[in-house]
């Protein structure tokens, strides 16, 4: 199973999808997760998107971003 995690975003998320990550893992359904900083696409426009050229900018210069 695929599953997108998150890093950003109000605490009650991030950490609702950090326990969902831990439910998964500990079931017998083969996990592969991530965690991205932003997910967009699919025409997505809204505030966090606009600041996508300054993330793809600094993540140039730290693998974190």
């Amino acid at each position: 199973m695929g599953f997108i995690a998150g890093s950003l975003g109000p605490k009650s998320f991030v950490q609702g999808r950090a326990d969902l990550v831990k439910f998964l893992q500990d079931s017998s359904v083969p996990l592969a997760y991530v965690s991205p900083t932003l997910v967009y696409g699919n025409g997505r426009k809204d505030d966090m998107t606009r600041w996508l050229p300054l993330l793809k900018f600094f993540g140039i210069f730290s693998k974190k971003l």
